[in-house]
């Protein structure tokens, strides 16, 4: 799940995420839209319960809706979190960004590696939105291969 730049982004650059390598129990989100999770119900234009992430309760914030930042600042209070879902690779990619003992990891299996690393994803966790796509964009450009 991926971002456009917009200005209820640029509103949420300092907004901690929540990063996940899948959720199950969403319904089909419109494209474009920034989903944001939390322990306690959130405003949205569309909200649901789901998988437990930070929390049960997801807001999905439409970007060209001028009432979205209003949302976005009262889901920060309670302590809402913008929620990128990655991939597995992705997920590799950025747990071994700048560790001493990638070339060992990636030495390993693919199995393997992930059952080491999982649990790592906890480190992504509460990173301001604009240091995790900063970090997203580093990690999936090429010159980030060596």
């Amino acid at each position: 799940m991926q971002y456009q730049e917009s200005q209820l982004l640029t509103y949420l650059a300092k907004a901690p995420v929540a990063v996940c390598t899948g959720l199950k129990e969403i319904p089909e989100l419109v494209p474009g839209q920034i989903l944001m999770n939390a322990a306690r119900p959130l405003l949205g234009q569309q909200t649901f319960q789901g998988d437990f992430l930070r929390g049960r309760f997801y807001a999905s914030l439409d970007p060209s809706d001028s009432i979205s930042e209003v949302f976005a600042r009262e889901n920060l209070k309670l302590d809402g979190k913008v929620v990128f879902v990655v991939n597995q690779t992705q997920a590799t990619e950025l747990i071994l960004d700048g560790c001493r003992y990638r070339a060992e990891y990636m030495a390993m299996e693919e199995e393997e590696r992930w059952s080491i690393l999982r649990d790592r994803i906890s480190k992504l966790q509460d990173m301001a939105v604009e240091d995790f796509m900063e970090k997203l964009g580093k990690v999936a450009s090429p010159q980030s291969a060596s």
